[in-house]
Order: structure tokens, then sequence, then C-alpha cells
């Protein structure tokens, strides 16, 4: 390899430190980089607050924010309770195209970065320790993103006081001499001074990868070596990610050409990984979206696909919302308010761009960008620091007389100035604000009601709306009895699970399409039949429409980790405490249940991602009928002949922006038919499903509500579809007014 710069810093870092360096040529480039932090206790000059450090190449962060303190403690970062002061070095092995690039450094506290070097790849066979990239020590880590790692080797060398660690993506690489010590796959006690290698073969593809090193007292690392592919490198990737804020629909084109209008290559589906060529294409403005385009390569062929419908690696709307977070809480500013702000201006979209000119993630104004030094809107960081910047100015420049968030929002809206004049002089009327200031403001304050921006379980700003419409309790007269239907729970006294099953209440059973009550009240056991995870005993609980235990079984037989992609790393810092079962559950036949499940990993930032299980109590069988429901379970439904089950699932985007949706499931095969291609509603926001029958064994009927933001009027429309001919036919179509 070729040292192509190399800099000694030795020097306490502040946030957002960046340092520039010059790539000659495309290629495979490895960036070394050691630094220092303390942790709590050698801190105690800064109230025992821990050191971290993250590093961000270009736009991409290689860092999580995890654990209860909120603090970067993944592979790829620097985290001071681990790491007790010492030094760390870390290894990030990608390709880099031709031109300068940068390296911000994240900090909390006052880390020491020590070094930064940086080599350029010229065959595939590296060694990291040989060419002096990497020095030996306690904590080291290779990451690699993009690349094609086809074989690792690690030698090191104990002696008996030593021992070193090696984690692969998170996973340690156990000892299988040593049951007791067999975290150590290096153990001194074993090797007594002699080297011992570990080898892997087709270890990693382009994904994001880490190898983390982690020792105690003196280990000798002999060798780090790397076989590469160097053919057919990935600079940048991302994925379709359709969020249902943004559009409703499961597919969106690859475009011929940076416009709408132009040629449709393929038809691309949610969640389907694209290669990048370039991130920042400006092509025709898709209203209320954005101008920016990516030219991509996907199955081979190249495009263009509007930014609005693809996350970038390293700007997925989870991690900008954690950074928010982490960036409020340095300017002490509440980061609800601005995640509310953020999620109506821009639903979290780095290249969003209004009508009206305001761009990035908090769609900040020209005047905005020049008062907080924001030279790229489009940077992620630039406009999250400049959002918050702006709304802290806001905060500082107003009394806090009266209702003081609304009139900070009229304020973010209309510009500072005058509002601010309005405010401080107590001439400021709400009354006279334009309907538009009106709207955002209701907007943002609906947002706030969600609180929780990672663990959201479904439960639509919309409600507001259907509560002032009495739509709830009329939907909820209709429905009728049917003993193949879910049950729902009652608002009801809270109870806690006692072997006494038979002292409990039964309530109505019935399917319920709008049931976000159970979740609210914690009740679990006032309402039969009934699935629940029981705390005291750890065993999901399993009682029948005549208030009996008739099983249980351990939740780790739910798989919900693996399911949900949850690796031991995460589970390190509490990811997984918490296993939830879903409001909706429905027995039938006698003691065979249909429920979902879900763990704290499954929810993001707006939606969460159901399992749906089906558990025979007589035969004590469980079984996973799909693995991937996005959206909360508001509805299942079982055929006459018990051969199908219809699913209602609904998802929510934000105030006006919510769905539910219709899935068709074979008992039998597990396999799926989705539902939901209807010809009204197309100018409405939200869709609500309700009334669902069984005509026969073919045939369904069901009513899909249609509401417009905030007014009284709704489309209310009528329609059967037969899903062994998937016939779809509308019955009936009407506008039913309500006085508000």
């Amino acid at each position: 390899m070729k040292l192509i710069k190399q800099e000694k810093i030795n020097m306490q870092v502040d946030d957002q430190y960046v340092w520039n360096f010059d790539v000659p040529e495309n290629g495979v480039y490895v960036i070394s980089i050691s630094a220092r932090c303390k942790n709590w206790l050698q801190n105690y000059k800064l109230l025992f607050n821990d050191d971290d450090l993250a590093v961000q190449v270009d736009d991409y962060l290689f860092a999580e924010i995890k654990g209860k303190k909120k603090e970067f403690a993944s592979s790829g970062s620097w985290n001071g309770n681990k790491i007790k002061g010492g030094e760390k070095n870390i290894l990030f092995v990608l390709p880099i195209k031709t031109g300068t690039h940068q390296i911000k450094f994240w900090v909390d506290g006052h880390p020491t970065l020590e070094e930064i070097k940086v080599y350029k790849v010229e065959e595939s066979e590296i060694d990291l320790i040989a060419d002096n990239v990497a020095i030996t020590g306690k904590f080291l880590d290779v990451i690699s993103k993009n690349l094609k790692i086809e074989k690792l080797e690690v030698k090191a060398k104990m002696e008996i006081n030593s021992n070193l660690e090696i984690k692969i993506d998170g996973e340690t690489e156990k000892n299988p001499k040593y049951k007791r010590f067999e975290k150590w796959y290096w153990y001194g006690q074993e090797l007594k001074g002699k080297s011992k290698e570990y080898i892997m073969s087709n270890i990693f593809d382009e994904n994001l990868h880490s190898v983390q090193l982690s020792g105690q007292e003196k280990p000798e690392i002999e060798s780090i070596k790397l076989k590469i592919n160097l053919e057919n490198i990935v600079y940048s990737s991302g994925f379709v990610k359709l969020y249902k804020d943004i559009i409703i629909r499961d597919d969106v084109n690859l475009r011929l050409d940076y416009t709408d209008k132009s040629e449709s290559l393929l038809m691309l589906r949610d969640g389907e990984k694209i290669n990048i060529l370039n991130e920042n294409v400006k092509g025709k403005y898709i209203e209320n979206l954005s101008e920016i385009w990516h030219e991509v390569v996907v199955r081979g062929v190249k495009g263009y696909i509007l930014s609005s419908y693809v996350e970038i690696e390293g700007q997925e709307r989870g991690k900008i919302i954690d950074l928010i977070k982490e960036k409020c809480n340095q300017y002490n500013v509440d980061a609800n308010i601005m995640l509310a702000i953020a999620g109506r201006e821009s639903h979290f979209k780095p290249f969003a761009k209004s009508t009206t000119g305001p761009m990035g993630i908090f769609q900040l104004s020209e005047d905005t960008r020049k008062r907080f030094s924001v030279e790229d809107p489009y940077d992620f960081y630039q406009n999250m620091v400049g959002g918050i910047q702006n709304y802290k100015d806001i905060e500082r420049r107003t009394n806090k007389r009266g209702d003081i968030l609304i009139k900070r929002l009229a304020a973010w809206h209309d510009g500072p100035t005058g509002i601010i004049k309005k405010i401080n002089d107590r001439t400021f009327n709400y009354d006279k604000l334009s309907t538009e200031t009106k709207k955002f403001i209701q907007n943002v304050l609906a947002n706030l009601e969600k609180k929780n921006w990672y663990h959201i379980i479904y439960l639509p700003i919309i409600i507001l709306f259907f509560a002032s419409l009495s739509l709830i309790s009329n939907t909820q007269e209709k429905i009728i009895a049917q003993s193949q239907e879910a049950s729902v729970v009652e608002y009801d006294v809270l109870m806690n699970y006692k072997p006494k099953i038979n002292t409990y209440k039964n309530t109505s059973n019935y399917s319920s399409i709008f049931d976000f009550r159970k979740d609210e009240s914690k009740d679990y056991l006032s309402y039969f039949p009934n699935v629940f995870f029981d705390e005291n005993s750890s065993q999901v609980i399993f009682l029948d429409s005549d208030k009996k235990e008739v099983g249980k079984i351990n939740p780790q037989l739910l798989n919900i980790d693996k399911i949900l992609g949850v690796t031991e790393d995460m589970k390190t810092f509490g990811w997984t405490d918490t296993t939830h079962i879903g409001s909706v559950v429905l027995e039938n036949p006698k003691n065979v249940f249909y429920f979902s499940a879900i763990n704290s990993y499954g929810c993001g930032a707006s939606n969460c991602h159901w399992a749906l299980y089906r558990f025979d109590a007589k035969k004590d069988n469980l079984k996973l009928v799909n693995e991937e429901f996005f959206g909360q379970i508001m509805g299942l439904h079982l055929s006459p002949d018990l051969a199908y089950l219809a699913v209602v699932s609904g998802v929510t985007g934000g105030v006006c922006l919510d769905g539910d949706y219709l899935t068709i499931i074979n008992t039998t095969t597990f396999t799926k038919q989705e539902v939901n291609e209807f010809e009204d509603g197309i100018d409405y926001g939200s869709r609500n499903l309700e009334n669902f029958l069984w005509k026969n064994n073919n045939e369904i009927q069901f009513d899909l509500n249609y509401f417009k933001c905030a007014e009284s009027d709704y489309l209310n429309t009528k329609w059967s579809y037969r899903f062994d001919t998937k016939e779809t036919k509308k019955l009936s179509s009407e506008i039913i007014h309500r006085e508000l």
C-alpha cells in the first residue's frame, strides 16, 4: 500500500472538527485513525460524563447512537467507558473517488485525536500490520463498506496474562476449548506466548461490516491480512425507501432521464438495493418533494430516481432522527419540537425542497441559511445544525408569556423578525395568521403527540379528526360480533396476571379496525381470548374465550430478534428488552390463536414491523405465518372454511397521510395476496377500512372511508373482492357530511 497523507494531531477536538484529504485516482483506500477517550470516572471534572467520538467520511457517519445514555457505542466509534483512556485504532477500508474528501468528527466530551493516515490499496491482498497501518494495542476495529472481502486472516501472540477477543459484525468468535473463557479466541493461559490464527473466507459482501479486536493486558497482533475483490467497485449505495408519508405506493419508476416524463426502465420495489453513481443530479422539480435525482444502477440497468424515494446509506431516517436528538441535547433545545418540525417540513429527507425555495431537512430559507452559515442546504449535518440554531435563536428572543410554543412556531414559519416583535410587544394575534401558517402549527402540534420517535405504536394522528366526527363509536356499533373474528379490549380497570383466570370479566368479542386503546391502557387481561407477555413468569400466556389459560411458551420461541435483524451487539445496549404482543388476537378454531409480536428494534421513526404467528395450544405448535407486516395489525378475519385469513394493517405518515391495507393469507401455505388497488380516494390523504365481512369462502366485502385533513366531508365507498379471480367491484360511493 502507498501512504498518500499522514498527520500527527495530538489534540482535543471539538464537535465537527474537519480534516480534508485529496485522492489522486479512483480506487480502494485505507483510512487509519487513532484516538483516546476517557471514561466517566476519569472525567470527574466534567460531571462524570465520558468521552465519545465518531467519524463521518464525506456523507456517511460510521456510528450508531445506542444505549440508554444515547452514546456512540458501535463498531467504528470510540466509547470512553469501554476503552477507559486507552488508545483505539480504527481502519476504514473504502472505495473512494478522485477528488477532495472530508473526515468530520462527531464529539461528546473532550476526546483526543492522535493521528490520521490515508493509504492507497494497490494490490488485492494487503497486511494492515506489515504495512504499518495499524499499531498493536488493546482496541482495533476494521470497517469495510461497498467492498467484497474474500478472505480475512488475523494472527496474534498471547503471553500468559493476555487475552484477545474478536467480533465479526458484532458476534464474538468463541474459543472452542474453554467454555468459561470462550469470549477470548486468543486465550493467554492456552497459548503461553505462542501464536494462533483466525481465518475466514468469503467473509464480507458490499454492505457495512466490521472486525473488532479488544484485549486485556498486552495482546500482540502480528498480522491482519485482507483479500479484497477490486473488480466492479461500488462507491455509494442505498435503498429504495417508500415511506407512506411520502408516497402511498409499493413501487416507483427507474427513469431514463431525470424527469418523471421520461421512459420508465424498471419498476423498483420498496427496500430494493441500488448502487449510486451520482447522488446530486439537478433535474425536474417534483412539487413539494425535490429537484434532486440520483443516477443509479439497479439490476444492471442505469437510470434516474427521485431522491425522495431513496435512502442513501448513512442518511437513513432513523439515523437522522438520532442525530437531531443528539444535537438538540448539545444546544439545550427540546428534541421533540425539532423532530415534529422536521417531520412536517421534509419527512426527514435531506434533499427535500419546497415549491417556494426552502431546502433540506428543516426547509431552511435563503436568509436563514446565510444567518447560520449553511453553505450546502442539502448537507444533512449543516441543515440540521442550522435549523436547531434557528429555533434556539427564536427561543432566546421571545418572552414566555401565553402559549409560547404556538408563537415560536409562527416565528419559525413566517420568519422571526416581524413575529417576534409582535410577540414581545403583545400584539401577536393567532387569528390573523395565514391559513398556511395555521396548518403548519396544527401539523407540528399533532406530530408532537407522537413523543417517542423510535418506538411508535400505531396511533394515527388523524384520530383527532375522527373523534370529532364520532366515527369510532359509529364504526364499532356497525361491526357484527362473529366467532371467527378477533377480540378487542375494552377500556377497563388495570389488572395483573393471576393464577385464577376465571376471575377476569368477559367483554365484547368482535374485530377492531381502530384498536388503539389497549396499547394506551396496558389493560391486557380484561378481555378474552387473549395473548400477552407475562413479565413475572417471562412467558407468553394464551387465554381462551372461556377465560382459561390453555397454553404458554417461552418468548424466545418467537425468534423475534432474528426476524427483525437484531445482533448480539444490539442486545448489549438494550434493544431487545421488551417483547410486545399486538392488540388484536384471534382464536379460531378453539384453542388456535393468531397473534402478532414485536420487540423494541421493530419500530423505526414512524411505523412498526410486526411478525404474525399461529399457535395451536392443543398440539403445543407454533408457526410463523408472516415475518413482515408494515404497520399495526388492526383486524384479523378468518374465512368460514378457515382456509384464508384476512389481515387489516394500518400505517401512519403524519397528520393527513394514514392508510389501512388489506392482505389475504392462505392458512396452509402462508402465501399472501395484497388487496389494495382501488379507483376512488386519489384526492384524499387518509383511508380507513371498516365493516369487513366474508360473504362466502371466496368473496369479501368492506367499506373504505377516505378523509381530507380536518374536513367534515368524507368519501364512503363499498367494495367486494373475489380473491380467487382477483376481481374488484365497487358497490357504492357517496360523499357523507358530518357536523364538526
